[in-house]
């Protein structure tokens, strides 16, 4: 909410609901954190240092933190047969993985709150474009979200990839993604080859060989 004389933010809400859902808390009804700006002062001067800040003793850096997820989903998963699961796309088609044996099928668990999430999937959203005239089925399984707003999202980023709605965040679990985006490369065989968790500047690179590789399995 911005204030009418100023122009600049005067409440702030955040809803926590999708958050606590993609952690295993689907009964939550409604959660969400206000902030209101009392008081604005858009001359306001500041000194030196205000906002410096050190990290306590203990502090560990995130993307040190998110590697134990990503090795714990590589355990869970890698090698063995991936879970079954039966969701509904955004144009209210029902996909089933089962029906998708015989083909490389790439999954990649997002949600619109998520910033590394909003980076990743245009990439997400080219790699659907380059290979599915090779037989590759992509999916973004968007976890725990209204449809309404996934498809404003999608059009807002202009993003073209097949969308599935993991509504109650149970898909998500099963593939033990806690830390999202999280990526998974099934082969044809329906074996989980690959578990790719957040995003980074090797990850398109290391699912793109992932992809190439089961597919040369057969």
């Amino acid at each position: 909410m911005l204030d009418p004389k100023t122009h600049l933010v005067k409440q702030l809400r955040i809803h926590l609901k999708p958050m606590f859902v993609q952690r295993a808390a689907p009964d939550v009804k409604t959660t969400e954190v206000i902030i209101d700006y009392s008081q604005i002062n858009p001359g306001a001067t500041f000194a030196d240092g205000k906002f410096a800040w050190t990290p306590p003793e203990g502090a560990r850096d995130v993307a040190a933190a998110r590697q134990p997820a990503e090795s714990e989903a590589k355990t869970a998963l890698e090698g063995k047969s991936a879970p079954a699961f039966q969701l509904t796309s955004l144009e209210g088609k029902t996909v089933s993985l089962a029906d998708l044996k015989g083909q490389v099928v790439v999954l990649d668990f997002w949600a619109s709150w998520c910033p590394p999430c909003i980076e990743s999937l245009p990439h997400m959203g080219k790699l659907y474009e380059q290979k599915r005239d090779d037989g590759v089925k992509v999916f973004a399984i968007n976890v725990a979200e209204d449809k309404a707003a996934v498809e404003a999202f999608l059009k807002s980023k202009n993003i073209d990839i097949p969308v599935l709605l993991d509504k109650d965040g149970s898909v998500a679990r099963k593939y033990n993604a806690t830390s999202i985006p999280q990526t998974v490369v099934i082969g044809k065989d329906g074996t989980v080859k690959n578990v790719f968790a957040c995003f980074g500047k090797d990850t398109l690179t290391k699912v793109r060989e992932a992809i190439d590789s089961a597919n040369k399995a057969g």
